[in-house]
């Protein structure tokens, strides 16, 4: 267990300091085509520094080392409890390190956990295999997306219902906002509808309303001619 608990955290360390030979090669490449001493080649220049940084000096490449996530396959007949058990170990060790930022925060309470331990953390995937050997895959999953997704972050004042707090109240205050955006953009949809088709009627009603140009044209050279022939 000790080679185990030693080698999970060389996978952590490798996944949070150092990226994969093609991503540096990718790196590489775009850093080579853009322009020199534009804005786009002095970022590039700064990222390529920071991943060599990072590397050297075994750092995360960012500050934010995301919610790690373990996919692990096992022969049968290993004791998947003690393996979870060891990966818990080792990223509570690479927290304490350094290599990975706490990021494990109670969405009640508010609280940080100090070790990327808590419930449902870190993310663990355990599954049986044929093989006869043990695999374990890392991924520190950004929460960007997460992110710009999340519209509310409680505590956070509500327009017209108050404060939302960090409790079951304050959740159903979200949801009854939720309810009420829900249907105003139900009937926005409706009167947007309703006001293109009043355009589009009105527009046919005008198209018949118009005399042709050919008969206006027709009408006016009867109408000179007439005047013409007045005695």
């Amino acid at each position: 267990m000790q080679f185990l608990a030693e080698s999970l955290i060389e996978l952590i360390t490798q996944t949070s300091t150092n990226l994969p030979p093609d991503v540096r090669e990718a790196m590489s490449r775009a850093l080579g085509a853009e322009l020199p001493n534009t804005q786009s080649a002095q970022a590039l220049n700064v990222i390529a520094s920071n991943i060599d940084m990072a590397a050297e000096d075994q750092g995360p490449i960012c500050q934010d080392t995301g919610m790690p996530t373990f996919v692990v396959h096992t022969p049968v007949g290993v004791n998947q409890i003690l393996l979870k058990s060891a990966i818990q170990e080792a990223v509570a060790e690479a927290t304490r390190r350094g290599k990975l930022r706490p990021n494990s925060v109670d969405s009640l309470t508010g609280k940080n956990s100090g070790n990327n331990l808590g419930v449902e953390t870190p993310v663990i995937h355990l599954e049986q295999w044929a093989e006869d050997q043990i695999e374990v895959k890392l991924i520190l999953k950004g929460g960007g997306c997460e992110n710009t997704n999340a519209q509310y972050a409680v505590p956070v004042e509500l327009a017209h219902l108050g404060r939302a707090d960090r409790n079951l109240e304050g959740v159903k205050k979200i949801l009854r906002l939720e309810t009420e955006l829900a249907d105003a953009r139900a009937r926005l949809a409706s009167a947007l509808n309703q006001a293109r088709s009043n355009v589009e009627e009105a527009h046919r009603q005008h198209r018949r309303d118009l005399v042709p140009i050919q008969n206006t044209i027709a009408e006016f050279i009867e109408a000179r001619r007439r005047i013409r022939e007045r005695p």
